[in-house]
């Protein structure tokens, strides 16, 4: 940090004698004074005297200008100008409005946001715009497993008036399908950056499935989507399992087979297929980790929480 001593101001003075203090600052100075009850002042129209000068002759003579000196005489003042910002109108206003409604959304201000978004929705004529907000809308509600019921509850409402979010509603299904055959691994120690990237992947698959879990328990989403899901989990699980080198992929896998079991194994109990599913969740919590290269110890245990799980919610 840049810092003046007592003989670099007496310097700066020398070097520029007739330098004075801006009206401003003389005013802002002297009125701190008279707060502060201190009985002197400095006027705007100060002049170094010839008094001032046989004060200073005990620094010597002129003195050689220094770093710090130069850098302060060579100051310009500059001038700021007023950053310039091109505030949305019209229909892209109101998309903003609507994103910022989709964010803003919690228990607390559930109504109050609620009728504001259904308010700006209404005032979009082109369905184009509503298609973006129904993009919006699953971006932000996939990706926040924290109030995904929440964001559920707000679906069952907007597809009463708009149409065209439960059309979205079938892509987003695909997504949770495709998004089982795009994980993968990364070594924190080769690329930590990839590493952080691949942990945040593997947050939104996971709340993405939260999503669609709470859409099922809304109505919202058929059974046979969620057993297609489990099932394909299964499928790679069990074509992985003799593979070491998708012990982690394993491992993701088993971690979203759980949070679908964990949520609804009571509600799926009650279906033909959950028979195959569970009779696969007891072979692995038992399973003995030396036969299979590709499975450990952290794994089975996530299996044997699955059954606590389902012993719970019987």
């Amino acid at each position: 940090m840049l810092a003046y001593s007592f003989t670099d101001y007496n310097e700066i003075r020398l070097l520029s004698p007739n330098n004075v203090l801006p009206e401003d600052v003389i005013n802002i100075y002297n009125q701190l004074l008279t707060q502060l009850n201190v009985n002197m002042s400095i006027q705007s129209d100060f002049e170094y005297t010839d008094k001032d000068k046989d004060k200073d002759k005990r620094y010597n003579k002129k003195p050689r200008p220094t770093k710090k000196t130069e850098s302060l005489a060579s100051y310009k003042q500059v001038d700021f100008k007023e950053r310039v910002v091109n505030e949305k109108v019209g229909p892209e206003k109101t998309m903003l409005n609507i994103n910022g409604c989709f964010n803003k959304l919690s228990t607390k201000n559930y109504d109050t946001q609620r009728d504001l978004l259904f308010s700006y929705l209404n005032e979009l004529n082109d369905e184009s715009y509503l298609i973006q907000s129904s993009n919006q809308f699953f971006e932000v509600a996939s990706r926040n497993s924290f109030y995904s019921e929440m964001y559920a509850n707000l679906y069952t409402e907007l597809i009463k008036v708009y149409p065209i979010f439960e059309e979205h509603k079938e892509q987003f299904i695909i997504e949770c399908i495709d998004n089982l055959d795009t994980i993968t691994h990364v070594d924190e120690k080769v690329d930590y950056e990839g590493y952080c990237k691949n942990n945040k992947s593997n947050d939104v698959r996971r709340s993405m499935n939260t999503f669609l879990i709470n859409l099922y328990k809304k109505g919202e989403c058929k059974v046979q989507d969620i057993f297609k899901i489990i099932n394909l989990i299964q499928d790679k699980i069990t074509q992985y399992k003799h593979d070491s080198t998708q012990v982690h992929i394993i491992e993701e896998l088993t971690e979203n087979l759980y949070i679908f079991v964990f949520a609804l194994s009571s509600e799926l109990k009650t279906y033909s297929k959950w028979e195959s599913v569970f009779e696969f969740i007891e072979q692995f919590s038992k399973i003995k980790i030396s036969d299979y290269s590709g499975l450990t110890s952290r794994i089975k245990f996530k299996y044997m929480d699955m059954i606590d799980a389902i012993k719970k919610n019987n």
